[in-house]
């Protein structure tokens, strides 16, 4: 039986300038520059390339896990962006192929220079069309040496107060080790900064995460197993390494209660991939802890209701908070119940999930969850028809909890 085969011809000699650097710099491996390829290929149509990984490994010829890494150091290196997920389907595009997907100042050719792919000098052209076309060929993204060999993206950007916070913490907590351990010498956090700014923007790393993996390595820096990370650019390229040993340091915190642990067994049935499995008893118990004291605080906010005993006076929306109220304490499940569903769904969520870091800790059970947010505006909608009122019942229980 004939494989099908991709509806296109490959370009693979065809490369941007970017990508032509890392090449010649062996910034990117043979597998890397294959995918980059057939991404840069579907990036010719309006919607991207939404290749599944078994068939980038058909293509080829390796194995799909080989594809999902390729894929995740291309992201790195900023030459391929993931533009959405709809759930089964992931869209890329290829950023070298497409100059305006990055936010580049062209830099300003050199006198006397010319390019090698500019082609033979078109005498016929007015000087000023000549220099408009020499600067579009300039105005792709380059690759730097000053990234430290990392095969980054250029990016203009400067470092914003949040880098400059983060890159000082590290700075102080450095200084603190030992002078054996480690030599800071000269080095400034403002040069630091530059790293943490590439680590939000060129990995995509949100401030939230950055701020949480920095606070607990300043407390661990310099322990057994915890990875040396002694300046801005080690950060940066150790932090996965980082953020799994914080991950794993959080979950043995966690202590997991006879019930959970049930819950967990319960669980276990199920296929968790990238290994996940054994995180399932600490997911389980905080899904547990929090969906437990979000109904003790509901319970409590009720019955303030039901005796008037609130700080600010709501009038006659407090009967309306009220009536939705018990109607919520009626029909919410019980927890056990509740965690249950909420892990098959987590479940379901991360299988097929390429780009999964195989972490359950975002994905646990949180108020602000915008699933739980779908859950009680459906509530209250087929309570009283008005599924805004689910969202003036957490504001105000929140507001008066304060």
């Amino acid at each position: 039986m004939e494989t099908e085969k991709l509806p296109f011809e490959l370009d693979y000699m065809v490369l941007p300038r970017p990508v032509a650097c890392a090449v010649m710099r062996r910034h990117i491996k043979m597998l890397e520059l294959m995918v980059y390829a057939i991404i840069q290929n579907y990036t010719r149509s309006p919607r991207g390339c939404f290749v599944s990984n078994a068939r980038f490994a058909l293509e080829c010829n390796t194995a799909p896990t080989k594809i999902t890494q390729a894929i995740s150091n291309l992201k790195k290196m900023g030459f391929v962006v993931q533009e959405s997920f709809d759930g089964r389907k992931r869209y890329l595009r290829a950023v070298g192929y497409d100059a305006s997907v990055v936010n580049e100042t062209p830099k300003k050719p050199r006198k006397k220079t010319a390019s090698p792919d500019l082609g033979e000098a078109d005498h016929t052209k007015s000087g000023e069309e000549r220099s408009i076309k020499f600067n579009k060929q300039l105005s792709r993204p380059t690759v730097r040496e000053s990234d430290g060999g990392f095969g980054m993206v250029e990016n203009t950007t400067k470092a914003s107060q949040f880098d400059i916070d983060i890159a000082t913490k590290l700075f102080h907590a450095i200084k603190k080790l030992p002078p054996r351990t480690t030599k800071v010498g000269r080095a400034k956090p403002a040069a630091w900064a530059k790293h943490i700014r590439l680590l939000r923007t060129i990995d995509e790393v949100d401030e939230t995460t950055i701020e949480k993996v920095m606070d607990w390595y300043t407390h661990h820096i310099g322990e057994e197993f915890v990875p040396e990370a002694y300046a801005g650019e080690s950060f940066r390229k150790k932090f996965a390494a980082i953020e799994r040993q914080y991950g794993r340091d959080l979950k043995s915190a966690i202590e997991v209660s006879p019930e959970a642990a049930t819950l967990a067994e319960r669980l276990a049935t199920l296929a968790w991939p990238m290994g996940s499995g054994e995180s399932v008893p600490a997911a389980t118990q905080a899904c547990l802890t929090a969906y437990t004291t979000w109904v003790r605080k509901q319970i409590a906010f009720v019955n303030k209701l039901r005796r008037n005993d609130l700080k600010d006076c709501y009038g006659k929306e407090r009967q309306r908070l009220l009536r939705l109220g018990d109607h919520l304490v009626y029909v919410m499940p019980p927890p056990a119940h509740f965690v249950r569903l909420w892990m098959e769904h987590v479940n379901g969520q991360v299988h097929g999930w390429d780009d999964w870091s195989g972490e359950l800790g975002p994905l646990v059970f949180k108020p602000e969850a915008s699933r739980w947010r779908n859950m009680g505006r459906g509530w209250a909608n087929d309570y009283a028809h008005d599924p805004d009122r689910w969202d003036r019942f957490c504001e105000v229980m929140q507001s008066e909890s304060e």
